[in-house]
């Protein structure tokens, strides 16, 4: 992973340190020349001008929390000092000194262009990647940004930083109104210290022509609680970059938690939980409906891109992550004439009525989880319950569960570029070195489940390990990708249909 180094965060520390050694140098001599006094000064403003610009072009970390009382006790002893109170200046500089110590133990990544993980193809060509947003109907009831191919040549490049965002302004005005009010989180606290993911770009370019090719083959995703549209770049871009034209349905959940929480019976509080989560479930899974009936409307999507567009309308694929996993899966049972292969990464099924579990499903169906996700969540009993769906599934040769040993919940999108440590000091992360590797690693296993099983037109083994084995794991072994760190064996357990997909040999169930 490529670090993303701060100019600004950089020259803010130089300019402190020196602010604070001519500072030391007066109380030390117990003087202060003239010109150290209008040296104090440039530096202050210089400081003051490289922070506003720092914080219009590229925002704030929360760190920023913990230098912005140093400089301020900087200023104040250059206004107000007496030469008997060396103790204001040792502060500031013990404040700028762990503020240097955070930034290097706290960093942040880019998130990549598109990455070659196999040759292309006269079958499999790969393209440049672009991306648009928009409403998802008249109302504006909820925004969509689509990634899809293109040809033209600026995209994807490296020096680009592109034009989206991983949190786009319509997250940040939601969320705020309806979480951090709820536990009275003061705005500018938000503004200050969370800046700088408002400001954190993923590379892509924005509105770029979609190649004019027929039957582009479109996938709807449906992102995690608290998740966003945009913050799933990594494995969009990558399929955008294989001809799929990914729609990503912005979800807008209403947080009630902290009602229930008040409850103290733990079996009350479990099933009023859930009651409240099936019914949002229901609200989520109508957005899909709706992306849906978009895709139908030819007229209305072309109008959209500002060009004729053909997609492959009969050949729909609903992907989702964790609540999204929850919400495409809930989709793929009310709206099954329309939808034709079904992806879930870290499915959170716990809200999903009992009565879905007993349907059948006649669709390919793949699921990619975590080690980890089940584990945490043994109470909403998960793995149970993707089980019984799996019983009751058609296509059993065409579908599988796999869990990627070391992967985290949330290294399925890109948050764990941009707060890799944070993640890690919550324990929502064990290995942040590796989110890169995942991300890549899971758009590779979705490449090949579409395009070896869900819409290939060779002849499907009978045998499901055979026919897994044949269309996934002898491709993933026969590619060594640049983010492979060893060769990966694989575990089938027969009586769960459960893969167990691993760097170091060995299985995580046993």
């Amino acid at each position: 992973m490529k670090r993303k180094i701060s100019m600004f965060e950089i020259l803010q520390c130089l300019l402190q340190v020196g602010l604070i050694y001519i500072q030391f140098l007066c109380e030390t001599k117990k003087n202060c020349s003239s010109e150290q006094k209008r040296s104090q000064a440039y530096l202050i403003l210089f400081i003051l001008f490289v922070t506003i610009i720092k914080t219009k072009v590229e925002g704030n970390r929360w760190m920023f929390m913990i230098w912005l009382p140093s400089f301020i006790l900087s200023i104040f002893h250059k206004i107000f000092h007496t030469y008997t109170q060396v103790e204001v200046i040792y502060i500031s500089a013990v404040m700028s000194l762990l503020y240097i110590l955070l930034i290097i133990c706290f960093p942040i990544y880019e998130i990549p262009s598109v990455i070659e993980q196999s040759e292309s193809s006269e079958k499999f060509p790969k393209y440049n990647v672009s991306c648009t947003s928009f409403p998802i109907d008249m109302h504006k009831s909820s925004m969509i940004t689509a990634y899809y191919p293109t040809n033209a040549e600026k995209c994807n490049s490296d020096n680009s930083e592109g034009d989206l965002y991983m949190l786009e302004s319509d997250y940040w005005d939601y969320h705020y109104s309806s979480i951090f009010k709820q536990y009275k989180v003061p705005g500018f606290i938000l503004d200050i210290a969370l800046s700088g993911l408002k400001k954190y770009k993923v590379k892509v370019e924005a509105d770029h022509p979609v190649i004019q090719k027929t039957n582009l083959k479109p996938i709807i995703f449906s992102h995690g609680f608290m998740g966003s549209r945009t913050m799933y770049s990594i494995i969009m871009k990558q399929l955008a970059s294989l001809g799929y034209v990914i729609f990503c349905v912005e979800h807008y959940d209403v947080i009630k938690e902290k009602e229930v929480e008040k409850i103290k019976d733990k079996v009350l509080r479990k099933n009023l939980f859930k009651e409240v989560k099936e019914q949002e479930l229901e609200e989520r899974a109508s957005k899909i409906k709706g992306m849906i009936d978009l895709i139908q409307n030819e007229k209305e999507l072309n109008r959209l891109f500002k060009q004729n567009l053909s997609l492959d309308k009969n050949n729909i694929t609903l992907m989702g992550h964790s609540y999204g996993g929850a919400t495409v899966q809930c989709s793929a049972f009310k709206y099954k004439e329309h939808v034709k292969a079904l992806i879930c990464l870290d499915p959170w099924l716990f809200p999903m009525k009992d009565s879905y579990l007993e349907q059948k499903l006649n669709i390919p169906v793949l699921y990619i989880n975590s080690e980890s996700f089940n584990k945490t969540m043994i109470w909403a009993e998960i793995d149970q319950r993707s089980q019984k769906i799996f019983k009751n599934c058609q296509q059993k040769e065409k579908s599988f569960i796999c869990y990627i040993k070391d992967m985290d919940h949330v290294q399925q999108g890109d948050i764990g570029l941009a707060i890799p440590n944070e993640a890690k000091l919550v324990n929502l992360i064990r290995y942040p070195l590796r989110t890169l590797e995942f991300n890549l690693y899971n758009a590779k296993l979705i490449e090949l489940f579409l395009n070896n099983i869900a819409f290939s037109n060779q002849k499907t083994e009978t045998d499901h390990l055979q026919n897994i084995t044949k269309s996934i794991f002898n491709p993933l072994k026969k590619d060594s990708f640049q983010f492979f760190r060893q060769e990966f064996q694989q575990n089938f357990d027969s009586s769960r249909q459960i893969y167990c997909l691993e760097f170091n040999g060995k299985s995580i169930f046993q």
